[in-house]
């Protein structure tokens, strides 16, 4: 019965791992062709992007970029570690992924069709292409030049899961995004709150409220009320329903 390799073990195979890495980098692809091309790759998209990026929206299209490049990140460790594809070539030895894909090239054209295409069905589309560009180009001509090897993975595979990233990173964002406007209407909904709390309803028992209206449980001449304070564009003219209860 064979031994169970310790953590030592690991580790020493680590090191080994460690000191050819070094070596093959060194001797192989500081410097070289392929190198330049991923510190150019690296860059230039930047400047692009830079002259492209609507400035009003820049923290929020930043922060699309930081998604996506943590998400990217994380998959191509992932895949890397399970051994479905690999990089014979890096930009700096000590990080598996591609640095040029994870953190420049795919969270620069994510940013870029999150500003261009606002609503759902044309983000869909510019990620389908987005998909079709690289995993059928990009993808296949790292490969002819021996800077992206497939192991246990196909193009195909790819293709899907960059949609199902962008959709996803996208729905994020949404998300992310209207927890923040739920945040900011709940705190422009306390000064009309001690208002109403100072007026008629004097016990009110909850409140709750969004961009659009506040409703408020009170209880008013020994009935239990429901009243709903519709926002108008004036702050001293709304429409107040009231109804009863039920309880």
């Amino acid at each position: 019965m064979s031994r169970i390799p310790s953590y030592k073990d690991e580790q020493t195979l680590r090191e080994k791992l460690r000191d050819i890495s070094l070596e093959h980098w060194v001797h192989e692809d500081l410097f070289s062709f392929h190198w330049w091309l991923l510190l150019a790759a690296s860059i230039l998209p930047f400047f692009i992007w830079w002259r492209l990026v609507d400035k009003t929206r820049l923290f929020e299209i930043l922060t699309f970029g930081l998604i996506c490049a943590i998400f990217a990140c994380f998959l191509d460790v992932v895949g890397v570690s399970f051994l479905l594809w690999g990089y014979p070539d890096k930009l700096f030895h000590f990080l598996p992924p591609l640095v040029p894909a994870d953190f420049v090239v795919i969270p620069v054209s994510g940013m870029l069709i999150y500003q261009y295409f606002s609503t759902w069905k044309s983000y869909a589309a510019a990620a389908v292409v987005l998909g079709i560009l690289f995993a059928y180009i990009i993808e296949p001509l790292f490969s002819f030049l021996n800077m992206f090897v497939l192991i246990h993975w196909k193009h195909t595979y790819s293709f899907i899961g960059f949609i199902l990233f962008f959709l996803v990173i996208r729905l994020l964002m949404m998300g992310l995004k209207g927890a923040a406007k739920n945040k900011e209407s709940g705190q422009q909904c306390w000064p009309l709150f001690y208002r109403i709390n100072s007026g008629s309803c004097g016990n009110i028992f909850y409140s709750s409220c969004n961009a659009v209206q506040m409703s408020i449980f009170c209880r008013c001449n020994d009935e239990f009320q429901v009243c709903i304070f519709y926002r108008s564009s004036s702050y001293a003219q709304r429409n107040i329903f009231c109804r009863n209860s039920g309880v």
